[in-house]
């Protein structure tokens, strides 16, 4: 954890396509986080994900 209470995680060297795994699923784990937000809210429909 960081000062300021943020997770922090050091991965070292990996291969860029298991870099852009990693990215593609904390975009989609995201996404999902705030889908469950906006039902929340009571928003009918969540923002869309960017594209990786």
């Amino acid at each position: 954890m960081t000062i300021f209470g943020d997770g922090l995680v050091r991965l070292g060297p990996i291969q860029p396509e298991a870099g852009e795994a990693l990215a593609r699923l904390l975009v989609m784990g995201l996404a999902m986080e705030v889908a469950d937000h906006a039902d929340d809210q009571g928003q009918s429909t969540p923002p869309e994900a960017p594209a990786a």
